[in-house]
């Protein structure tokens, strides 16, 4: 293991095999850790990794992907003495961008595609970040979508939450009350010519 100190550490989890995984991913929840995980559960063997040839296809361990990121810089070994694991399960994380992004595989359309929501954890909007568009229009278009997946009827608020959580408030903010309008619509409290 690297002795360097760093603010971001990956790691590969087995909760359901060792309870102190368990234990470690409570932890993060519980005391306020700033981190996002993914439970992956479909993830198959393929040419690229290092195994028995028969096993290519086959399901592997379901595991967990954790990105973690820290207030300061911090060596491995006693954070992982804090989390209650052993440091082989930490991992200095060299690229953020490419670690939240491979929790649902995107760029790896070989690998299974997981949903942005089944990603969890205090941080899981850096993730809806890295996949919003850099084109207005198209993030306003995935704003009416989002209006569109949620329940009826919806609240300004759960609206709210899940636009901050999806990483488009800018865009929803700048769309003044044309927001009311869309929301009534998508109620059903005015139809769609009702102005």
């Amino acid at each position: 293991m690297e002795k360097i100190k760093t603010r971001t550490y990956c790691m590969i989890l087995y909760p359901e095999e060792d309870p102190s995984h368990l234990f470690a991913l409570k932890k993060l929840e519980v005391n306020g850790y700033s981190y996002c995980a993914i439970d992956h559960d479909k993830d198959t063997y393929d040419d690229y990794d290092e195994c028995d040839k028969s096993k290519i296809g086959t399901l592997k361990k379901k595991h967990t992907h954790v990105y973690l990121k820290l207030k300061s810089p911090r060596f491995a070994e006693p954070l992982a003495e804090e989390l209650g694991i052993t440091p082989n399960y930490l991992q200095v994380c060299r690229d953020s961008k490419s670690a939240l992004l491979y929790m649902i595989h995107d760029g790896y359309p070989n690998k299974y595609q997981y949903e942005v929501e089944s990603v969890y954890g205090s941080i899981k909007h850096e993730l809806a970040k890295l996949l919003v568009s850099d084109d207005e229009g198209s993030r306003v278009l995935q704003i009416l979508e989002l209006i569109d997946s949620m329940p009826k009827p919806c609240t300004y608020r759960q609206l709210l939450v899940a636009v901050c959580n999806n990483g488009f408030y800018g865009d929803f903010r700048r769309m003044g009350s044309g927001v009311k309008t869309l929301l009534d619509e998508h109620n059903g409290l005015i139809g769609v010519y009702d102005f």
